[in-house]
Formats: structure tokens, sequence, C-alpha cells
């Protein structure tokens, strides 16, 4: 037959590493869909190898990577997948390799492009972008942050928690006894806001809020040693050294630790 030129030669080529890499591509999905990504990774690796250009191939092995914990390997193979076809999966993925690298400015970096290319869903990004200034110790970065991932997703309650202990080791206790109320509204059973909250009503000298926090927090959880020690700190300040010792007595049983701090402030 006639001969066939050059460019359609390359063409065809082209199509079988095309062809070649989509086959790896989806050999890698079907691990992944098993969570297998020690098994994913390598049909991934193969699809980049067949095809440069396969945007994403790369952003499965930036993933796959992050979660075998690769984190120089995950930032690589999502910077090109990104550099290909921006996604704000990839970007995540480059966020929370640098973080867990101590990267925080290029974490930050990251997630704030992955909320420019999605904000509408960038609740996680939000949240994770407050933890990178947490470590980067910026604070009024990290609150605005965790308020924002609060305002796409009004139950977020790891996002109370970190703006609520926030506000507290900045010293805002009022504000962080707003956020405590509102993470005891929605895990009600949860023993924890309870005693945060009491633990800011202490700090502001609020001792009946403080004391009735802490009744709150032993009622949902009954063996709650650090609840106790606060009540016991609570009432000594109130000037009721009895019912402090009380308070002792039953962490004798309960908790050792607890009792041994308690019993030093109320026999210093």
């Amino acid at each position: 037959g006639p001969l066939t030129s050059l460019s359609e030669l390359a063409g065809a080529a082209g199509r079988n590493k095309r062809a070649r890499a989509v086959q790896f591509f989806r050999d890698g999905l079907s691990f992944l869909s098993k969570d297998d990504c020690e098994k994913a990774l390598p049909y991934f690796e193969k699809a980049v190898d067949s095809d440069s250009n396969y945007a994403e191939a790369w952003a499965q092995s930036g993933f796959c990577n992050e979660k075998l914990g690769r984190h120089n390997e995950a930032i690589e193979a999502s910077k090109k997948a990104v550099s290909l076809r921006p996604s704000s999966e990839s970007y995540f993925n480059i966020g929370l390799a640098s973080y867990y690298l101590k990267q925080y400015r290029e974490a930050a970096e990251a997630y704030r492009q992955a909320i420019r290319l999605d904000p509408y869903n960038a609740a996680d990004a939000y949240y994770a972008l407050g933890l990178a200034y947490r470590d980067w110790g910026r604070a009024d970065d990290e609150i605005q942050a965790y308020k924002q991932a609060i305002r796409l997703r009004s139950d977020y309650t790891s996002a109370y928690e970190r703006l609520g202990s926030r506000y507290f080791r900045s010293k805002k206790y009022s504000e962080a006894v707003e956020v405590f109320k509102q993470l005891s509204n929605l895990k009600p059973a949860d023993a924890t806001a309870p005693n945060n909250l009491g633990e800011a009503y202490l700090e502001m000298g609020k001792m009946n809020e403080a004391q009735e926090s802490f009744r709150q927090a032993i009622r949902l959880k009954p063996d709650f040693g650090r609840a106790y020690y606060n009540l016991g700190k609570c009432l000594l300040a109130m000037g009721n050294r009895d019912a402090a010792l009380e308070q002792y007595n039953i962490l004798q049983n309960l908790d050792q630790d607890w009792a041994e701090k308690l019993n030093s402030i109320i026999n210093p």
C-alpha cells in the first residue's frame, strides 16, 4: 500500500501510548477503589510514563503518594497535575504534604489555591489552612480560617473545637465561651465542650457559670477526672473548701493524677 507519512505514524504512536496509559490508569483506579494505594500507585506511575501529559494520572499518583506518607513525591506529582490542569483536589494534596513537611508557607499558599478554585466546597481547605496558620504561629489568620470553614459548613464541629481552643489560648475568653456554647448545642452528648466552657468561665471569674458547666460535663461523663478537678478548683475559689474536698475524695477512687493536682491546691 501507499507509504504512511511520518506525521501519521507519530499520531498513531501517540494514540497507542495514550491507550496504554488509559489502561494503566484504569487498573490503578480499580485498586484505589479498594483503598489499596500500595497496589494502585505503580499503575498511575506507568500511566504517566506512557503519557507524561496525563493530568488525572499525575493527580492520582500525587494522592496515593500522600496516602503512603511519601510527601515529597506527592508534591512533585501534584504540582505536575496542576501545571497540566489546575484542580482544588491536587492543590489540597500539595497543602497536606507541605504541612506534614512543616512547610507552612507553602501549605497555606496551596490551600488558598484550592479555595480559589472551588470556593463553595472549601470548608475542609479552610480548616486545613487554619491548622497551617496555627503551627506557623499566625493566630489571627488561624481564627479567620476556622470562621470561614464554619460559614461554609455550620455544623463543622472540629472547626468549632479548634476555634474555641485558639480563642482560649489567645486569652479571648468571652469569644471562647460563645464558641463552646455553640459546640455544646451541636454535640449535646459530648462532655468536653461544657468542660472547656467552664474553663473559659473560670478564667473570666464567672464562678457560678463555671460550676454549672463542670457539673454538666460530669453528668455527661461521670469518670471525667479533669472536670472533677476543675469543679474542685472552682469551689475552692468560691470559698467552699469542704465541697472541694468532696471532689478530691471522688478523684482518689477515679484518677490519682487529678486527685494529687487538686490536693496540691486545697493543701498548698
